[in-house]
């Protein structure tokens, strides 16, 4: 019986690491189910046009580079020209993967310009696993585009 254990914990992780994995393939939804547009606009659109669009139903075609690793409850993509677009799901009504970041997606909600406090900028440094040191930088509260998604899907690694 004591040979057959570490066989079954074997198994028991082999099912638990297939199962995280499949949960990002292409076409896994998180949230409302979405039907990603040809048309959806890049990150970088987004945040370039983010005054003029802010409040309007859009989608948005990123590339994941961070997402909160205590629970999935915000990702960041990454624009072309270094900025950041924090996104976060409506109502904390669901979570992403902790491991999607490296993932493409297109999220369909709402932009919004906020201003984020000292407080809140290292709150969220500390739930992406930052460094000590970029996190004592914060100095001064930051305006950030931020986008608010109803819904996530996976198109591509």
């Amino acid at each position: 019986m004591n040979q057959l254990r570490p066989l079954a914990l074997a198994l028991v992780l082999a099912l638990c690491a297939s199962t995280a994995a499949r949960s990002i393939e292409a076409g896994a939804h998180f949230g409302a189910a979405i039907e990603p547009q040809k048309d959806a606009m890049a990150a970088d659109q987004a945040v370039a046009h983010a005054e003029h669009l802010a409040g309007e139903t859009v989608q948005v075609r990123g590339f994941v580079t961070a997402a909160c690793q205590v629970k999935g409850c915000w990702m960041a993509f990454r624009t072309e020209n270094g900025a950041t677009m924090r996104v976060t799901f409506k109502d904390y009504g669901f979570f992403v993967p902790k491991d999607i970041a490296g993932q493409t997606v297109v999220a369909q909600g709402k932009i919004e310009i906020v201003e984020r406090s000292v407080a809140d900028q290292k709150h969220l440094l500390e739930d992406a696993g930052r460094p000590q040191a970029e996190i004592d930088a914060i100095r001064e509260p930051a305006k950030e585009v931020s986008f608010v998604a109803d819904g996530v899907v996976i198109v591509a690694p």
